[in-house]
């Protein structure tokens, strides 16, 4: 199991389209442009994009919602899975 943490964070982007319960997404460096990777192991990496299903598949990530009280809160809190579970 691994906690992120997003602080200070301002701001959205005016086209930016919310987090959805359910769907898979790729979780991107803004600066490095490299994405955050499941490793067999159980634990995280940031890597550069995959470039096959092998590569690329661990990249994916599925968001979960904890709650679904309230869809568009600032505090909710997620679940994240990849393709391995």
């Amino acid at each position: 199991m691994v906690t992120f943490v997003v602080d200070g964070v301002s701001g959205v982007a005016e086209d930016a389209a919310p987090v959805l319960d359910g769907h898979t997404y790729h979780l991107t460096a803004e600066t490095s442009r490299k994405y955050l990777t499941a490793r067999a192991n159980g634990g995280a990496s940031i890597e550069e994009l995959g470039t096959d299903a092998a590569g690329g598949g661990p990249q994916l990530w599925t968001f979960n919602a904890v709650s679904r009280d309230d869809e568009f809160a600032s505090d909710r809190r997620w679940v994240l899975t990849n393709k391995d579970g």
